[in-house]
């Protein structure tokens, strides 16, 4: 069988450009649309094949030999800029975006069919020879070591690294925020409350906008002011560049190990802050004297504790991606029979919402992504709105 700790080790060689995202209902055929396989960003694209970025010719393509680690087989995948929005007479109506298309579906098993929908798909793209070796989180333990690996992936994030001794970071999102952060952040990343509670501090509400509105903005706000920190931390570093290959991969761990510590965090704080402005009675990471802590209690920790069924009690888990990772909530605040568990992620097979709408859990999603949830009975019906849940506590 291929090992995956082998693998990684071949993926990050110099040259190499590693890729990697989980895959959303969309990538997987699981929306059964008419489009076909893995969306990239444009830059990405663009930077593996720059003569993709034209108006001269209707979706320019380029062809790669694409290895598939985990069942030895190759075959040859296509990269495609869907140009029609820059190109097409009716604009408006067209397509602007790049897809990787050729993996066959189903073919090879799972890997590239619904039920791969929430894993992630790393690639290590060899740009002199156009090819490209693949792995697809096929485990629950697969997709933790490639989680880790790239620094922690949510359900619409993309992570990207050349391997070079001339280079390190990526072009980082903007953050307008990072003209007024402090000046010893850009030496020394600060921790993750303290990201949290300055972000919140200047996305304040509009008039008129929802408390989950707020929270998606700050959520991201907070992931683009990071990377703008740790460009401005990184960045000397890659300017001067390394003098081996070893050099630059230490600098690149301590990056991505930045990046993942952050990454367990962000929608738990953004929530803890929404709780705080909210005035509502709860406890934050409480010792329950049980096996798992988790995320929230209300209306506090003592009254679980005195509480003999739980009744009263309300517990919320914070998890930014649900694949692997959901059925951990059952297991905490055991006198709790019914658990709630905020997330981001809609990226879930049928099979995966199915299960969540038979166990006794919650979901509470943003009002802007509840459209995305999967359509399973029952599912829709056990989730809530932030406001709605806040309300509910408060």
């Amino acid at each position: 069988m291929p090992d995956l700790d082998a693998w990684l080790r071949t993926a990050w060689q110099s040259g190499n450009l590693l890729f990697a995202k989980r895959l959303s209902l969309n990538d997987t055929g699981a929306t059964r649309s008419h489009q076909a396989g893995f969306y990239i960003s444009k830059s990405l694209a663009f930077q593996l094949c720059p003569e993709l970025d034209t108006q001269e010719s209707d979706n320019p393509r380029h062809e790669w030999q694409a290895y598939i680690a985990q069942t030895g087989e190759s075959r040859e995948v296509s990269l495609i800029y869907y140009n029609s929005a820059r190109t097409g007479s009716s604009a408006a109506r067209g397509r602007n975006e790049c897809r990787i298309t050729g993996w066959g579906g189903t073919r090879w098993g799972n890997l590239f069919g619904p039920d791969s929908t929430g894993a992630i798909m790393m690639c290590a793209f060899n740009v002199a020879n156009h090819q490209v070796s693949v792995w697809v989180g096929s485990t629950e333990a697969e997709n933790r070591l490639l989680d880790e690996t790239v620094g922690g992936l949510g359900p619409r994030e993309e992570f990207s690294l050349l391997i070079s001794t001339t280079s390190l970071l990526e072009t980082p999102p903007k953050s307008a925020l990072v003209y007024g952060a402090p000046k010893e952040w850009f030496a020394v990343m600060p921790s993750g409350i303290q990201i949290a509670e300055f972000v919140s501090k200047f996305v304040q509400a509009n008039e008129g906008e929802s408390i989950d509105d707020v929270l998606m903005r700050r959520v991201e706000e907070e992931y683009a002011l990071f990377r703008a920190l740790e460009g401005a931390i990184y960045q000397p570093v890659a300017q001067h560049g390394f003098e081996n290959i070893d050099s630059f991969l230490a600098s690149a761990r301590s990056m991505l190990n930045s990046r993942m510590s952050r990454a367990g965090r962000s929608l738990e704080l953004a929530m803890r802050q929404a709780l705080v402005e909210a005035g509502v009675a709860h406890t934050w990471q409480p010792d329950l004297s049980e096996p798992t802590t988790p995320d929230f209690i209300f209306p506090s920790a003592e009254q679980y504790l005195r509480s003999i069924d739980g009744s009263g009690i309300t517990h919320l888990a914070s998890k930014r991606t649900l694949r692997d990772r959901w059925r951990g909530v059952l297991r905490e605040a055991r006198k709790v029979p019914v658990k709630h568990l905020l997330t981001l992620d809609t990226n879930l097979t049928v099979p995966q919402a199915a299960e969540i709408a038979e166990a006794e859990v919650i979901l509470v999603v943003p009002k802007s992504l509840t459209s995305k949830i999967p359509p399973v009975p029952g599912l829709k019906e056990k989730c809530i709105s932030v406001a709605d849940f806040i309300a509910q506590v408060r």
